[in-house]
């Protein structure tokens, strides 16, 4: 019997204590996005040995319209060359 209500008062002060947090707004809540946004994206560019038509490519990827994205480029070797064409365009 004594269980019972120990079982009792702790149930009720679990309840109230939510209900407080959720009443004054402490409880954490998601954010919601608009049904029209868009999520933010990353796009991975692996990177390896000289490519000819890099310029070309860098300049279509830093000209996209999406609102929120970020490009994050992967060398396959740390002494490839292809890096300071990278530089260039990021730069314009």
């Amino acid at each position: 019997m004594a269980m019972g209500w120990i079982f009792g008062i702790w149930w009720g002060w679990a309840l109230s204590t939510n209900l407080v947090t959720v009443v004054l707004g402490l409880w954490p809540r998601r954010r919601v996005r608009p049904a029209d946004a868009a999520p933010p994206i990353s796009i991975l560019v692996p990177i390896k040995g000289a490519d000819p038509a890099i310029a070309a490519n860098l300049e279509a990827l830093f000209a996209q319209d999406y609102p929120q994205f970020e490009i994050v480029f992967a060398l396959a070797e740390t002494d490839d060359r292809s890096d300071t064409g990278i530089g260039q365009s990021q730069g314009r």
